[in-house]
């Protein structure tokens, strides 16, 4: 069987219909803006925190290499 598509006849007053903007592009709803806006979010987030966490392992990774060799009573064992 051939199905073909049949059109969706224009509103009668003019106007274009929702699901298209003027140039035939599909408009988005404010639905794909929020999701769109909240996933853009997050990521940014992460790697904020990602970066946050780094900055603070690192400084805590430094001082502890610092002080291992001058503790006392560990210099002279094996």
């Amino acid at each position: 069987m051939n199905h073909i598509p049949h059109e969706v006849a224009p509103p009668q007053d003019g106007r274009t219909a929702p699901e298209t903007a003027p140039q035939g592009k599909p408009r988005h709803s404010l639905g794909t803006w929020l999701a769109l806006a909240f996933s853009l979010l997050s990521i940014f987030l992460t790697v904020l925190l990602v970066e946050v966490i780094d900055v603070a392992a690192t400084r805590e990774v430094e001082a502890s290499i610092g002080n291992g060799p001058a503790r006392p009573g560990r210099a002279g064992r094996r």
